[in-house]
């Protein structure tokens, strides 16, 4: 199984200033309120501060407490604790997809298409991961949860879900990444492999926010031969002090021999999954279905700081192979299919089937 070696990440200039942060100004307003404040200060304002100045940069930078850094590490490991949902975006409602048997969630009740409006009392967000990463947390904790205006309170316990899951669909083989993490690579190679006798396969990346840059690439290079594609590039990353062509690897082999590929991309289609789809569409591995992506198209690095806290920022933004935008465009189907998500998959195994049969 070929690996590239990871060369990330894009720190590699650590010049950190603000010159555009006017420091009395802030010196001033903390003595202000160390002195005039009406009560005294009993939390850290250290941390809303740097929420605060980061959040003004763009949707996706923002400062992690330690506990919060630590249940992000915990997200991208592939190994969690949590309740026993996986979660989608539909129509920017945050949506039961499915429910770990035996699971917290099970247990009370809670099923698949039911909307999640708020955890713990705080309204959902936009940003998928955000919301996992809010309902992920330390052992025996509780999490309360709101559908249709009746909260439900859960106690998160380890959770063994993998982020990959697969389905026969006759001659054809179904594959769906919900994120890719440290465990995707060799759980898709499973899959992959265990399609081995089908005619065709769907990887399924609709509700794939991303995760690790890595992991992504990793991949992506499993369905492209180096020889095939001589100095292909999977993708351009672009950061503050330089420019990085990521190549196909020389000597990559597809895992499936050529098989007819087919991927399901959508609004909540984002970040690395992004990089997958469009890069074998551009090499005409893979032919696109959906709905255009979600245009994120940028790279956030975890950068530690003493007390076990950390800051995501942004220090990258990332092109299609031929170094075109991905942020706030997005990648294209080949072909589009608007209907109703639950009713999609049956739609494409019937688009499927009929170019099998008119190319076999």
């Amino acid at each position: 199984m070929k690996r590239l070696s990871i060369f990330m990440l894009l720190l590699l200039h650590q010049q950190l200033f603000c010159s555009n942060i006017d420091s009395e100004k802030i010196s001033n307003v903390i003595s202000y309120i160390e002195h005039l404040y009406a009560k005294p200060v009993q939390s850290d304002m250290t941390g809303p501060a740097l929420k605060g100045i980061l959040s003004s940069l763009d949707p996706y930078s923002t400062y992690l407490n330690p506990y919060e850094t630590g249940i992000l590490k915990q997200l991208t490991s592939g190994k969690f604790i949590g309740i026993g949902i996986t979660l989608s975006l539909k129509n920017n409602q945050l949506t039961i997809e499915s429910v770990s048997k035996n699971g917290p969630a099970q247990n009370a009740g809670l099923q698949v298409g039911d909307v999640i409006t708020h955890i713990n009392n705080t309204r959902t967000d936009s940003d998928l991961l955000t919301n996992i990463q809010r309902l992920r947390g330390e052992i025996n904790t509780e999490v309360t949860i709101t559908i249709n205006n009746n909260p439900v309170t859960l106690i998160r316990t380890p959770i063994d879900i993998k982020e990959t899951f697969t389905k026969d669909f006759n001659h054809i083989g179904y594959i769906r990444l919900n994120l890719f993490t440290n465990d995707t690579l060799d759980d898709l190679v499973t899959a992959v492999h265990s399609h081995s006798n089908k005619d065709a396969l769907i990887i399924d990346l609709r509700y794939n926010p991303g995760g690790l840059l890595a992991s992504a690439l990793n991949s992506t290079i499993q369905f492209l031969d180096g020889d095939a594609f001589n100095e292909g590039i999977i993708t351009h990353i672009h950061s503050k002090y330089q420019d990085i062509a990521i190549p196909i690897p020389s000597d990559s082999k597809d895992i499936t021999g050529g098989k007819p590929l087919y991927i399901l991309i959508g609004n909540n289609t984002a970040s690395g999954a992004e990089i997958f789809a469009s890069t074998l569409k551009h090499y005409q591995r893979a032919t696109i279905i959906g709905q255009t992506s979600t245009g994120k198209g940028s790279i956030q690095s975890l950068i530690p700081l003493e007390d076990g806290s950390s800051i995501k920022l942004t220090t990258a933004y990332f092109t299609t192979p031929d170094d075109q935008p991905i942020s706030q465009v997005g990648i294209s189907p080949n072909f589009e299919m608007s209907i109703e998500p639950d009713l999609m998959l049956n739609q494409v195994i019937t688009f499927i089937e009929t170019n099998l049969r008119s190319t076999s």
